[in-house]
Order: C-alpha cells, then structure tokens, then sequence
C-alpha cells in the first residue's frame, strides 16, 4: 500500500519480484507505474508503439507508465524479474538520458540489477525505511538507463560491432533496428551519415576485405572455403563482387603466395 507519506517522496516502489514465472501481459492502455523486467529464462516478444522486439534471457525492458504495451513468452519456461515504481523526479530523469515511452536492451547485466532488486526485496520485506527504498529505486533506475540508454553515436557503435563480429553470417536491416532501436528510415539514414554508404554496403566491404585477408594469409586456401567463411553462398557472386573491388580474382590474390584448387 502507497501511503502519503511514500507517495510524497521523488521516487518510490510500488511492486518487485525477482523471480516470476511470466503470464501474457496486454495492456492496451499501459500500466499505473513505471516498470523494469528482467528476462531470467525462456524467449518471448514485447510488443509497444507498433514494433515487436525479441526477449531472450538477459533482455531487459523498461517501459513509462500509460504507455501500451504488450508481452509474452512463446519458447521455453519464460521467467522474468521486475520493479515498479512511481515518483514526480522519472520525469527529470527519463529527459536527461533522453528516454521516451520504453527502452529495450538486448543484453543486460543481469547480475547486477538481480543484485540490486534483491536488496531492495530484503529492505522491503525487512526493515522496510521508506528513504532508504527510495535511494535503492533511483540506483536501479540511474544504473539501468546510464547502461541502456544510448546517444545516436553509440547506438551506431553497437550495429557496427555487431556487423563486425557477424559479417560472415546472415544479417538483416531488422537485426540492426533491433540493436539501435532506431526506425528503419532513421537508422539507414544514419549508416549513410557513418560511413558513407548503406550498412549492407558496409557489410560487403568487411566480407571483401577479410577475404582478401584470408587468400594472402593461406596460398592453399580454395577459392570457394574462402567465400564460405566470409559469408557468401555463391562463390561466382563472391568472385564478381571481389574483382569489382580489387579489381583481380581471388585467386590472383591467393597465387601471391602460393596455390590451391578452386
């Protein structure tokens, strides 16, 4: 029960739970309070705004109250973690980590925030002084959106090392969205402001240039395990795209140090 004595106070908690095995959520008109959740275990989707993000065990959500939103989990026993919490200063604090509506993280440091959420579970369920509550919440809150909210700039940082440590699989303009939490426009718009050119150019330029890397580092490397291990399916393509490039075939740049069979 929020007495007036909490409710006065510039953040306070209205619920918590470390661990919880999670009922589809619909709120159509978004909750009372603010709200942080945990993914512990199990994959599942959070819905808000019109867009659909995955939730895997380490994702995190941070949503603004009468926001509408929706969740669920669809694979696996989905168990999440939460704190809601209510408070004139949310306002300040959102506008100064520029964080509108929700937040998404698809990898946080979970070990840290069940730390925090079970000392202020045992402050609840013990002692239960209301400032010192008050002071957990904003940690929580502060640490939360200082390691998930991000500027445009970092936001871009964290596609290109994605693209960088991905290159040679499968990626999508959705994976990347997804990463920044831009919209689609805004994050193309962006990649051509970075580099220069369209993210999925960027990406072929990593392909070709560890390519390149990996035929002058091994003569007896074949053409086609070449392709293959910097993400093209067809090797003709990958051929195409290298002389475009370079403008010699990969095995020109292979035979600089020695031979192999295509």
């Amino acid at each position: 029960m929020v007495t007036q004595s909490i409710a006065n106070l510039p953040l306070y908690f209205t619920s918590i739970c470390c661990e919880h095995e999670q009922e589809e959520v619909f709120r159509p008109n978004g909750f009372d309070s603010d709200q942080i959740m945990l993914v512990l275990s199990g994959e599942g989707v959070f819905c808000c705004e019109g867009k659909r993000f995955s939730l895997k065990p380490g994702s995190a959500v941070y949503f603004e109250n009468n926001v509408p939103h929706a969740y669920r989990g669809f694979s696996g026993a989905f168990k999440t973690a939460w704190v809601t919490f209510r408070g004139d200063a949310l306002a300040a604090i959102r506008q100064h980590f520029g964080v509108r509506g929700y937040l998404v993280c698809s990898q946080a440091d979970m070990e840290n925030f069940l730390a925090l959420l079970k000392e202020l579970s045992v402050e609840y369920f013990g002692k239960h002084r209301e400032t010192v509550m008050s002071t957990m919440i904003y940690r929580i809150i502060i640490e939360f959106f200082r390691s998930n909210a991000t500027t445009e700039e970092t936001a871009m940082d964290r596609a290109e090392l994605y693209m960088i440590r991905n290159f040679s699989e499968k990626i999508t303009l959705d994976d990347l969205v997804q990463i920044t939490g831009f919209s689609k426009s805004k994050f193309c718009r962006m990649a051509k402001l970075r580099w220069n050119m369209t993210a999925f150019e960027k990406i072929m330029d990593m392909r070709l240039s560890h390519a390149q890397s990996l035929l002058k580092s091994n003569g007896k490397l074949k053409v086609a395990e070449c392709a293959r291990q910097s993400g093209f399916d067809d090797v003709s393509y990958f051929c195409l795209r290298y002389r475009r490039r370079y403008g010699y075939s990969p095995a020109f740049s292979r035979n600089e140090l020695g031979e192999g069979d295509v």
